[in-house]
């Protein structure tokens, strides 16, 4: 009975911890992180502010947990007929009321625009899970102004968010174009997103003094975003290809901002 015990208990725990979507946690963290670094170069992680940077990371990644675990107890209320929480040991709501609470205690810790933009980002989110997931485009729209607020909460722990509204703009056209991908009524928003993402890219080079490897990565992002939109037209293609392609063209980008980052 122990050793049955013991595998139940590992199976909860590990339910808990997919409940929490880590994963996701770990992006939402690294995209305040990235806000930091837009502000003020990688040499922000040898400075005073290095603390207050770790702080908000963690406070996105607790937000983004507390999103995944609301979400999770809401589908659980559509599918009474299913198991809350595949399992885990404590309710979704609990968890992601925990989390939520977790990122605001974080936020408080850092300055009053903290904690406004954290209060902001978790009213849009519950709106969101709770009321607003099949409103189109709202819901797409909704999720992707928070994972770029992300950026600008980084930004704002490094002293200066307004540099971080770059790689914002970028995270909220390519979050968006994700969201709406599946939906064939919004084929023009999802394609003017990836369009205008890769219009303005060009820019932090000419204009911000971003260094030749921001340029190169770019124009590799470039090239996939335009094969994503290539291939929304394509006739019989699926979904998953171009949600693949964005993805990529998502990390590539941030890849770029990283290094425009260590010219700051």
């Amino acid at each position: 009975m122990r050793v049955k015990d013991r595998h139940a208990a590992a199976r909860r725990l590990r339910a808990t911890v997919r409940l929490l979507h880590p994963l996701r946690a770990a992006m939402w963290g690294a995209l305040a992180a990235l806000g930091g670094v837009l502000a003020a170069g990688w040499r922000v992680w040898a400075g005073p502010a290095a603390g207050d940077l770790t702080t908000a990371a963690l406070a996105a990644a607790f937000f983004a947990a507390a999103t995944h675990g609301l979400d999770a107890a809401v589908r659980a209320k559509e599918r009474p007929g299913a198991a809350a929480a595949g399992g885990a040991r404590i309710p979704a709501r609990v968890a992601a009321g925990l989390c939520a609470a977790a990122g605001l205690a974080l936020s408080l810790r850092l300055t009053a625009a903290h904690v406004l933009i954290a209060a902001m980002a978790a009213v849009l989110l519950y709106a969101y899970v709770v009321h607003l997931r099949r409103l189109r485009p709202v819901g797409p729209l909704l999720v992707a102004v928070v994972a770029a607020m992300a950026l600008v909460y980084g930004g704002a722990a490094a002293g200066a968010p307004g540099p971080a509204t770059l790689g914002a703009v970028y995270v909220f056209l390519l979050t968006f174009t994700l969201g709406a991908l599946d939906d064939r009524e919004m084929r023009p928003l999802t394609t003017a997103a990836p369009a205008l993402a890769v219009a303005l890219a060009p820019a932090p080079y000419l204009f911000l003094g971003y260094g030749g490897l921001y340029l190169l990565l770019m124009l590799l992002a470039g090239g996939l975003l335009l094969s994503a939109v290539r291939k929304l037209y394509a006739p019989e293609t699926g979904v998953a290809p171009e949600a693949d392609l964005v993805k990529a063209a998502l990390v590539v980008g941030l890849a770029a901002f990283s290094f425009a980052g260590v010219t700051g």
